[in-house]
């Protein structure tokens, strides 16, 4: 089952991330999932989960992931984790307990979270600084800068990536940024989810 939701979560991409994830250019997937995150008083960082895959930060200790998203027991049928070092998913599904090789949540990681209803889920603190190291291949992080345009956000990265596209999780999509010739997706967002192919 673990398989055919990996297969799933590939084919929502569509063809243009398919072929980038079988090896095409380097390719940047920015999530818009997490555009709706707002702090708390507190400082902890809530984000709306929509209905299907949502891509989010998580900044609660390391845990197992029955336990860091207790809050949406019962609302979720799978999270995923990309594993850069590995180049390859780690997966949860909660009725697959012991078939699941993602054992624990990591705060400053970006995860795949398939919901059957919207939900709010607070995914901890950010703390400064709190970035996972680039490597070659495939990466999925969190944006922790402020709101910029595109081009503004990964000017430290100019030449090292060929698009950008945004997930928007309420349409189950991916949105375009440059170089596409129909760019709907215009800025990055703090705590925003994305991809990135480094070179």
């Amino acid at each position: 089952m673990m398989r055919r939701l990996a297969a799933r979560l590939l084919r929502l991409a569509g063809p243009r991330l398919g072929a980038a994830l079988a090896g095409a250019s380097a390719l940047l997937l920015l999530s818009t999932a997490a555009a709706g995150a707002t702090p708390t008083p507190g400082g902890q960082l809530t984000v709306h989960l929509e209905r299907g895959w949502n891509n989010v930060p998580y900044y609660g200790p390391p845990i197992e992931p029955e336990v860091a998203l207790a809050q949406i027991e019962g609302k979720y049928t799978a999270v995923w984790h990309w594993d850069a070092l590995e180049q390859r998913y780690q997966g949860y599904v909660p009725a697959e307990r012991s078939s699941s090789d993602l054992r624990t949540m990591q705060p400053g990681h970006a995860y795949w979270i398939y919901t059957t209803e919207p939900a709010e889920l607070t995914v901890g603190t950010p703390r400064p600084g709190l970035v996972p190291a680039l490597v070659p291949g495939w990466n999925n992080l969190v944006y922790t800068g402020p709101p910029l345009p595109v081009d503004e956000a990964l000017h430290p990265l100019a030449g090292r990536y060929a698009a950008v596209y945004g997930w928007d999780a309420a349409a189950q999509r991916f949105r375009a940024a440059a170089p596409a010739p129909a760019c709907d997706l215009t800025a990055l967002a703090p705590y925003g989810c994305y991809w990135l192919r480094f070179s």
